[in-house]
């Protein structure tokens, strides 16, 4: 029989199975009755009845053939998702009023926070601007992520400034007059030039360039919100919310006892509606490297329901610039709480598109 590597991580989907390479960061797909049902081992004849029908290979960084006895020789790990930091996702947006940077700093030093992506919502003055960053450089953080919108009036050589701020990893910058990306020094420091405006309502996509395929994203994903879970973000106002795009937020950064905020059920219940709760994804094979969004959802009243800015649809497996595609609201609805399935059309569909008997 065929062995599964343990780093290869089988995501059951409703009409595929995708083969997950952990540490490769790669994936390949088969069909939902090749594996067994503890999804370790490949039976031989299905094996081969699989190659004959596709006339494909696993690779051999997925598989390896092994003798029925050898199987106790192989230990299965055990590793679960953890992180010592409080958050590990801060992110603050900056508007017309300048912060009061004191109340920041004693406010993100009353806990552990792993990474700031601050977001300069409206022009900003480059002095300030450097003296932020330069002022956030010097909490106890471990890197620094800026968004703004590029200033003609200002010399290119000072947003190269920004990046060479020690704990500065990365700087988007819309607003330019070419889309291009500049790993400056290191590949550790990028700066991503877009022609397009800045949108503060950009996140909730989901798309096969937003995917993480790493160890640690896919256990994450098994137990958490891989977008929200500890993630706090200030708002331009100086409110404490989930997400910048949240309409629901809480006290004013002023006033806020952060730690007592984040162990909250009201504050942190979202860190755990991890993708196999979620209408759709839990039917979906990149559901574990895939992120999330609980913002910009199909049904605002069910916590629930798929994210609306996802174009995959797990029941036909096709992208929305794929033919044959149609959308998942197509094929399904939400009725009393639950998304309810039309298989009947999904099977027409899937035997048009893919040849299958119905």
């Amino acid at each position: 029989m065929y062995k599964i590597y343990d780093h290869i991580k089988p995501v059951k989907g409703y009409l595929r199975t995708m083969l997950l390479d952990v540490n490769n960061h790669k994936y390949v797909f088969i069909p939902n009755n090749i594996l067994n049902k503890n999804n370790i081992y490949i039976n031989d004849n299905n094996y081969i009845t699989y190659k004959k029908a596709t006339g494909i290979s696993l690779d051999p960084d997925y598989i390896v053939l092994i003798d029925p006895k050898d199987e106790v020789n192989f230990i299965k790990s055990n590793y679960k998702w953890n992180n010592p930091f409080d958050i590990t996702n801060a992110i603050i947006d900056i508007g017309d009023k300048k912060i009061d940077d004191n109340i920041y700093r004693d406010k993100l030093n009353n806990i552990s926070v792993m990474h700031i992506q601050l977001r300069f919502i409206s022009n900003c003055d480059m002095d300030y601007l450097l003296y932020l960053v330069n002022f956030f450089n010097n909490i106890a953080i471990r890197s620094i992520q800026i968004v703004l919108n590029y200033e003609i009036k200002e010399n290119i050589d000072n947003y190269y400034k920004l990046i060479n701020i020690d704990k500065v990893t990365k700087i988007e910058i819309f607003n330019y007059n070419e889309d291009k990306i500049d790993r400056y020094v290191n590949p550790y420091k990028i700066i991503y030039f877009y022609k397009r405006g800045l949108d503060i309502n950009e996140c909730g996509k989901i798309g096969i360039e937003y995917f993480t395929l790493c160890q640690n994203h896919y256990y994450e994903s098994l137990e958490y919100n891989t977008c929200l879970n500890r993630k706090l973000s200030i708002n331009q106002d100086g409110y404490v919310c989930n997400c910048p795009s949240a309409s629901i937020t809480y006290d004013h950064i002023s006033k806020c006892n952060i730690r007592s905020l984040i162990n909250k059920n009201s504050f942190n219940n979202c860190w755990y509606l991890s993708k196999d709760k979620i209408f759709v994804c839990k039917d979906c094979e990149f559901r574990h490297i895939c992120t999330d969004c609980r913002v910009f959802i199909a049904e605002k009243s069910i916590i629930y329901s798929h994210p609306t800015k996802c174009t995959y649809n797990p029941y036909i497996a096709k992208w929305k610039d794929e033919d044959g595609y149609i959308s998942v609201c197509e094929i399904g609805e939400y009725v009393n709480g639950k998304f309810i399935l039309n298989k009947h059309k999904i099977n027409n569909i899937n035997a048009l598109n893919w040849k299958e008997e119905v």
